[in-house]
């Protein structure tokens, strides 16, 4: 269905910046020399679980994040990508589409990114 396909653009989306976030967090972890143990120990979670989230398969808790990042000093931000440049060119489009409820517009769009 037409919402099915629209929750499954979203759903690439958030993939997509899990998997920054945990990009992030091992590049920082890595520039430390510390282990994913010592990371996972200062998010309060299991070191399978912490292997989860800098792989992007598991979503980092707010608090976790929280922690890790008055840890090294940065904010929580920094973890982030930046909004507009993370999209690529149909992702915007179809975001235009959306915030204008241009129903015809989207659904082609999604027509055109699952051909």
């Amino acid at each position: 269905t037409n919402e099915q396909s629209i929750k499954e653009v979203f759903l690439m989306r958030d993939e997509r910046v899990l998997e920054y976030i945990g990009s992030r967090l091992k590049t920082e972890r890595k520039d430390l020399g510390k282990s994913q143990q010592e990371f996972a120990d200062l998010a309060e979670c299991s070191q399978p679980q912490y292997h989860r989230i800098e792989s992007g398969k598991r979503e980092i808790g707010t608090l976790q994040l929280y922690k890790i990042a008055s840890f090294l000093l940065l904010s929580m931000d920094s973890f982030c990508p930046p909004h507009q440049e993370e999209l690529d060119n149909s992702e915007e489009k179809l975001v235009e589409a959306w915030r204008a409820k241009d129903l015809a517009g989207l659904l082609a769009l999604i027509a055109d990114r699952f051909s």
